[in-house]
């Protein structure tokens, strides 16, 4: 009989001893088949279902795909584990490359039939229901949804097989396993990105770490594109460098399971390392990443942070830990814990150096400033200014959506400049700005400054009152010529109104405002709280772009006065029937400490009261952080009861 088959019978035979396996994934795909028809039948918006599930993988989808390609790894190459089993199999009158593809084939076919036919018949079965809108886009968006599934399930496998290969103990590689899914990530990546926060006063966050955090580890790099797919639309452009990599590391590591099966000897079994020569690079790779762990967590619970000497005791303590956790768990080598002192030493010296470099800021990170001909717009954030996100842009939202050009570039640019050469003590300051800078050449560097007192912040002013640092902060000032479909609610807090006007008449009030919003100071800030709201909402719906209004909004008030709203009205001029004021405990949870009930009591604590969604600068114009007013009133038309939340100003 010839070796070609020798190998197609083993496939077979192989595959039928495996054939439990099949029926295994074949049952948990059946059940996400039936899984997603009752979440079809429970929900009235089927499109968000089906489009999520014909579009990129869903969870289901990916839990799936990671089980298979864990559970087809450890049971197609299980038998690498046992002396009876290896001698047998490696007697076979067969090449190792082909005793390696007899299970490697096997393990792919379990996985795609099962999975290709849960997504098929979950296709059909939107289709039939009629919640596919267009044909062609769905097979399109489906295609694509194998295809990532495809190679995803190809990573992990292949990652899987390697934590077999590796090791000769069970116990052993399923550790290898859980480590080669996340090293890249948590024991590189993160690492870097907690030693930046410790150490550099002007860190924020950081691009470049974000991509290598979801790029470094098989498990992470699947998982990244998986999570980008919002609703079915998915592009296979947009990631396709991603798409390149994870090709790229599937063949790679096809690659090295290959080689690294024809050269493993059958003694390996017998061994915790089926490769005793890899004990020397895997050392340093395990004891560094522990040691900086161990190092970060001592220095942030040290009684004086300006001291690092229990920075270098974690650091030490670390290594020596895992050194030895290595020599007895990999190497069974229980009395000698501590032999390899070279190597002990290498990991000590090389944690210690990656501490000096975020400790001495040997690459100057908090001074860096861009140069301003290589800055094409900037956005700026303030802590504790227009804080509330009903009413303005999140800190993410607003320097994503905010793009300072021109005079307000350059203004910001110098106050950034100012910000960057003073000292930085941040436990002291005043408050602090989050800054990004978009280079011409299309990266964006994060800044965060602290502000070190309000002469410093006021000396902002110029910028804050631009338009377009408050288009970015104000998503409604951007409602303008989008309002046809929109109605336009007014709120104080306590009361509420849909305005009755035409799209005209939206669009002058609109103006209105925007002017006064875009002319409102930091100082004014400091002398008003807001007295209502504007909020630009599809009908059917209180949710929408929000935008406050101030007492020296004269022209905005106006209007919505001409229009019979009471924009004027403050908590006093309701009609009060109780205020209960509540104590903020550590927990978040509240306790009651008052009940105002007399007219006299609720009249003189009226004054002190403003509605919590507008006590919005804790900074300029702080409250009482420490209570809280649930506030009673009467509606004198209908009678009924309204509530409100409310704070006690300072």
């Amino acid at each position: 009989m010839t070796s070609k088959n020798l190998f197609i019978n083993y496939h077979k035979l192989e595959r039928t001893q495996r054939l439990w396996a099949f029926w295994l994934l074949l049952y948990l795909a059946a059940m996400s088949v039936l899984s997603f028809t009752f979440e079809m039948l429970s929900l009235s918006d089927y499109h968000a279902v089906t489009s999520d599930l014909i579009g990129m993988p869903d969870v289901r989808s990916f839990c799936f795909t990671v089980f298979s390609a864990v559970f087809c790894g450890i049971h197609g190459f299980l038998y690498l584990h046992s002396r009876k089993k290896a001698d047998f199999f490696l007697s076979l009158p067969l090449s190792r490359k082909q005793l390696f593809f007899a299970s490697y084939w096997n393990g792919i076919l379990f996985y795609l039939i099962p999975f290709a036919a849960y997504k098929l018949i979950s296709f059909v079965i939107a289709d039939v229901s009629g919640q596919i809108l267009s044909r062609n886009t769905a097979l399109f968006h489906l295609s694509c949804s194998l295809l990532l599934s495809f190679l995803g399930f190809l990573l992990l496998y292949h990652t899987v097989i390697l934590g077999m290969l590796l090791c000769g103990k069970l116990a052993v590689s399923l550790l290898a396993i859980l480590l080669l899914f996340f090293y890249g990530t948590y024991a590189v990546i993160f690492p870097v990105e907690l030693y930046c926060r410790m150490f550099f006063q002007t860190f924020y966050r950081s691009e470049l770490l974000l991509t290598f955090k979801d790029n470094a580890s098989p498990f992470c790099l699947y998982q990244s594109l998986v999570r980008t797919a919002t609703d079915g639309s998915w592009q296979l452009s947009s990631h396709l460098a991603q798409m390149v990599l994870l090709l790229c590391l599937c063949v790679c590591s096809l690659v090295l399971d290959v080689y690294l099966f024809q050269k493993r000897s059958a003694e390996s079994i017998e061994s915790t390392l089926a490769f005793p020569t890899c004990a020397k690079y895997i050392r340093p790779l395990l004891a560094v990443p522990a040691a900086l762990y161990c190092g970060f967590f001592l220095q942030k619970s040290a009684p004086d942070p300006a001291s690092y000497v229990w920075l270098f005791v974690g650091i030490a303590f670390g290594a020596v830990t895992a050194h030895s956790f290595f020599q007895i768990s990999f190497l069974g080598n229980v009395r000698s814990f501590l032999q390899n002192k070279r190597a002990l030493l290498f990991s000590l010296s090389l944690s210690a150096a990656i501490a000096c470099i975020f400790i001495f800021d040997l690459f100057s990170y908090d001074s860096f400033l861009p140069s301003r001909k290589n800055v094409a717009s900037m956005a700026v954030s303030i802590d504790g200014v227009d804080t509330n996100d009903t009413y303005a842009a999140p800190p993410e939202a607003a320097l994503q959506e905010m793009h300072l050009q021109g005079d307000s570039l350059n203004t910001a640019y110098t106050w950034c400049q100012s910000l960057s050469a003073s000292e930085r003590i941040a436990e002291t300051s005043y408050t602090s700005a989050v800054i990004l800078y978009r280079t011409t050449s299309g990266q964006n560097i994060y800044r965060r400054y602290p502000i070190a007192d309000p002469d410093v912040l006021f000396a902002f002013d110029p910028v804050y009152t631009s338009d377009k640092y408050k288009k970015g902060m104000f998503p409604l000032l951007s409602g303008i010529g989008h309002t046809a479909k929109r109605n336009l609610i007014w709120s104080d807090g306590i009361s509420h109104y849909v305005l009755d006007l035409n799209t005209e008449e939206k669009e002058e009030l609109l103006s209105i405002y925007s002017e006064e919003m875009i002319s409102l100071s930091l100082s004014t800030l400091q002398t008003e709280f807001p007295c209502g709201s504007l909020t630009l909402a599809y009908p059917r719906t209180d949710t929408g772009d929000g935008g406050l209004i101030y007492p020296s909004f004269h022209r905005t008030i106006n209007y919505l006065k001409a229009h019979q709203i009471p924009a004027q009205n403050t908590i006093e001029n309701y009609m009060l029937v109780s205020a209960e004021r509540f104590r903020i405990l550590e927990n978040g949870y509240r306790a009651s400490e008052a009940l105002y009930e007399s007219e006299e009591d609720l009249t003189k604590l009226a004054s002190q009261l403003v509605v919590r969604d507008f006590a919005v600068n804790p900074l300029l114009y702080p409250v009482n952080p420490s209570c809280e007013i649930l506030l009673k009133t009467k509606d004198p038309a209908s009678g009924s009861i309204l509530e409100a939340d409310c704070a006690l100003r300072r």
